[in-house]
């Protein structure tokens, strides 16, 4: 498990360099199932986005002028129709003119509506979301092929067909052998078109639907790196469903993937833990605050693990960007004072991420994870 490729691209498009407005636009149908309600939403959150620029001592005279651009910007977006709001639960949204950004993510669950102003987009809305990243549902038939490329709860782009991607057998199609071919040549060029697809980063991640014996011949014939990403098998009918029913069934798998991944970790994290009791031997896992970060500046976290309500002030070196404790004042590295960070959470998140860690958040941790002197930990490469 690695990086949600979304949050790192983000982070590798700002770098710092100039502000990015980051926004999560609540769709919770029990409130903003209408126009009008999502126009008084969409009117509180850039009020507050104004107050932000305005209180922010950082910004120049060229970087204030950028923020209020990208806010007129971000003011005709969400008030168009151009809004994804169909089949979302929330939309993670990110902007900066100075950066040539503008983003945005549909999340497959209602989201607290929010904005932030900084110099790294607010990343952990897409950490956290299962389906937050490239994928590609196929919904394949003897005959035919839908393939859908999307990412968090929306199709960007669907290709359907049978003649554009069958391979045809060279007779009158009349005898059982004919219809073998066609089908093994149907099923060959839809997996080659995937590896073409796969290997031109459209998706990260795939997920195939449709008739049992058209998924178990697909499944032998896709190659090794394709079934590395493959999710497992949809529960739609490929004659009737709709780009929405495909985008809920994905992310209703991813959901269940992440569900299974969330545990295997928060137990491998706990074994280590109580492994590394007592142990002359560098532990594989760390917990608290002091010890994970020291492992972020080392490059050795595979895996962060927060629970949702984690929060703790710290430090950052303003020339190399290390975080640390709130009580060290002075770099460790280069002896550069530290500035304060109001908030570790996301600067950590941020931080796992740079370094290819996969981020979990746990709302439900388990008692090691859970503990007040805990709360954030983290599985170690080496």
């Amino acid at each position: 498990m690695s990086a949600s490729p979304i949050a790192r691209r983000l982070l590798e498009a700002t770098v710092g360099e100039h502000p990015v407005i980051s926004v999560v636009f609540d769709l919770n149908p029990a409130e903003f199932a209408t126009a009008p309600a999502r126009a008084t939403q969409a009117s509180s959150l850039l009020d507050a986005a104004h107050n932000l620029e305005t209180a922010d001592q950082t910004l120049n005279h060229d970087a204030r002028q950028a923020v209020r651009s990208d806010l007129e910007r971000l003011k005709t977006y969400l008030g168009s129709e151009d809004l994804p709001v169909r089949g979302a639960g929330a939309l993670a949204i990110f902007v900066s003119g100075g950066s040539g950004l503008f983003e945005t993510v549909a999340l497959s669950q209602p989201l607290t509506s929010s904005i932030y102003l900084d110099r790294e987009p607010h990343i952990e809305p897409v950490v956290t979301e299962p389906a937050a990243q490239r994928w590609c549902a196929v919904l394949v038939s003897a005959r035919d092929v839908t393939i859908d490329i999307g990412a968090g709860a929306a199709v960007v782009t669907r290709r359907s067909g049978s003649d554009y991607l069958r391979g045809h057998a060279q007779s009158d199609g009349n005898d059982e052998r004919s219809r073998e071919q066609d089908i093994e040549g149907h099923l060959i060029a839809v997996s080659q078109r995937l590896a073409d697809d796969h290997r031109a980063g459209r998706f990260d991640v795939l997920a195939i639907g449709g008739p049992v014996d058209a998924l178990t011949g697909l499944e032998a014939r896709l190659p090794d790196d394709l079934r590395s990403v493959l999710a497992g098998r949809l529960d739609v009918d490929p004659s009737a469903a709709t780009e929405a029913d495909v985008a809920a069934a994905v992310g209703g798998l991813l959901a269940q993937a992440h569900a299974d991944v969330q545990r295997r970790t928060l137990a491998e994290f706990s074994d280590q833990l109580a492994a590394a009791r007592g142990q002359d031997v560098p532990p594989r896992a760390v917990a608290g605050v002091a010890d994970v970060l020291e492992a972020l500046a080392e490059q050795r976290v595979a895996t962060l693990l927060l629970t949702g309500d984690f929060h703790a002030a710290g430090a950052r070196c303003w020339r190399d960007g290390m975080l640390l404790p709130s009580d060290v004042s002075e770099c460790p590295a280069d002896g550069t004072a530290t500035g304060p960070v109001a908030d570790l959470r996301e600067p950590m998140i941020a931080a796992a991420v740079r370094q290819d860690a996969a981020v979990l958040v746990f709302t439900e941790p388990d008692a090691t994870l859970r503990a007040p002197e805990h709360r954030v930990g983290a599985l170690l490469r080496f």
